[in-house]
């Protein structure tokens, strides 16, 4: 039996749309929501907990030490070929807060060591929820293709423990 062209490509784009719906699950500890609308964050502009002491600064990428309980929030800006900030730092057994501005183009959020990947539409806030849950360097990407530096768009997530 022969297959047409529309039948290949019939066939191609259920397969493709399954191997990208099977590969955007998360983790039951994380939860990833999209935020309020709201205008897109300026570049450079890094989430810091109200209760910053007057006269200190959090470091670029770093919200304050929070207290018991609290948690630590980082406004992060995706776009054609970066995260901004991209590197984050917390602390084990930290409730971690991200909430990402895509500024230009649908973008991908994945952070596989726990178990996180989210989609990041243009114009839209998207809010990740986790806990810090092991130390280390843990590396997070762009997993929606968004052009020719794509693969140059990643970042780290390092939990100090």
């Amino acid at each position: 039996m022969a297959l047409n062209k529309f039948s290949v490509l019939s066939l191609f784009f259920l397969l493709s749309a399954s191997f990208l719906l099977a590969g955007c699950t998360s983790s039951p500890n994380a939860t990833v929501t999209p935020a309020p609308s709201a205008s897109p964050i300026a570049s450079g502009t890094v989430g810091a907990s109200p209760s910053v002491p007057p006269g200190s600064t959090p470091s670029v990428g770093q919200s304050p030490s929070p207290a018991a309980n609290e948690t630590k929030e980082f406004s992060i800006v995706a776009r054609q070929f970066s995260f901004t900030p991209s590197e984050i730092r917390v602390s084990k057994g930290d409730k971690v807060r991200l909430t990402i501005d895509s500024v230009d183009t649908t973008h991908g959020f994945s952070l596989p060591d726990f178990g996180i990947s989210a989609t990041l539409a243009p114009g839209k806030q998207t809010v990740i929820e986790f806990v810090a849950s092991k130390a280390g360097t843990f590396a997070f990407s762009c997993n929606v293709f968004c052009g020719s530096g794509h693969s140059e768009m990643s970042g780290s997530l390092i939990v100090e423990g």
